[in-house]
């Protein structure tokens, strides 16, 4: 009897380990999504900000509203590794 009471909370203890794992995975794949979807809606705002710059202060940044225009239309997926 004393054997199968171990084995039985050995089991449980196993089931209780794989629990807890698969929920911190669940969690940790829940939070990278989250980081991808603040870091997708950061890059729309920011492109929505290049669009507002006045042709005046790109032309004191050195850059054209086709630079601009290039930059602003490019995907929100398509963001440089540095930033991921």
């Amino acid at each position: 009897m004393t054997t199968m009471a171990i084995n039985s909370n050995a089991a449980i203890s196993t089931t209780t380990d794989r629990a807890t794992d698969l929920q911190q995975t669940n969690w940790k794949q829940l939070k990278s999504l989250m980081n991808k979807i603040m870091l997708t809606h950061t890059v729309y705002n920011e492109h929505r900000a290049l669009r507002k710059i006045s042709d005046e202060i790109l032309r004191d940044m050195g850059l054209t509203r086709a630079e601009i225009n290039l930059e602003s239309n490019r995907s929100v997926f398509d963001i440089p590794t540095h930033r991921k």
